[in-house]
């Protein structure tokens, strides 16, 4: 994969996933919906973009071979279809361009039998499923409708994520990851990258944890 394009640039796991892939040498277009979010640099593009304007997309992803997605609803909201909707923008123009390569950050709680301490899954599905249940049910949507795309996709389920220095992590794929309830973004963005040529994380779901 020699050029990148990542949703969600400008924050948060975004911004990770940019500085260490400039790092690593790649080529980047950083797709944002906020122009002043994010400056152009050596190796990286900024590209104007939102998930549910699709004629942004396609500009957006103009000379990419991978696509790396760390959108997500913000705070406060009550419903979402930023995945289902949003995301399969993103993958349905992939298709028209020509680009095979998706990665997506979804959330273990997708899965209603996730494996967290007993302690930890209580709390998720007492107080996280009321509080974000909403996300969870259009993450699921997502992995549902990526199946029917053609593309080599990824959907990352992640724990709660936490601004803390790379420690190492964890990982499954299709499978479910015995783990804590918590993963650093820079150790996220390490693995998104760690999977691009991957094949064996096509066109399924993994985890990854501390």
């Amino acid at each position: 994969m020699d050029h990148l394009c990542v949703f969600g640039a400008s924050r948060g796991t975004g911004k990770e996933v940019v500085r260490l892939a400039r790092k690593a040498g790649l080529s980047i277009t950083a797709a944002v919906r906020n122009p002043d979010s994010m400056r152009e640099q050596d190796g990286v593009r900024v590209a104007v973009s939102d998930v549910y304007d699709k004629a942004s997309i396609v500009r957006a992803l103009q000379g990419s071979d991978a696509v790396v997605s760390t959108v997500g609803p913000v705070r406060r909201q009550r419903s979402t279809n930023i995945y289902s909707v949003g995301v399969l923008n993103i993958a349905r123009q992939m298709e028209m361009l020509g680009p095979k390569r998706l990665i997506v950050v979804d959330s273990i709680g997708v899965d209603p039998n996730f494996d967290l301490p007993w302690h930890y899954r209580l709390a998720m599905k007492t107080i996280a499923k009321r509080l974000y249940g909403f996300a969870f049910e259009d993450g699921a949507r997502m992995e549902g409708l990526l199946q029917s795309t053609k593309l080599n996709w990824t959907a990352v389920r992640v724990p709660w994520l936490l601004n803390r220095p790379p420690r190492g992590f964890r990982n499954s794929i299709h499978r479910r990851l015995h783990h804590g309830p918590k993963l650093g973004r820079s150790d996220l963005a390490a693995y998104l990258l760690s999977i691009l040529d991957d094949q064996r994380t096509y066109r399924t779901w993994t985890e990854v944890a501390w």
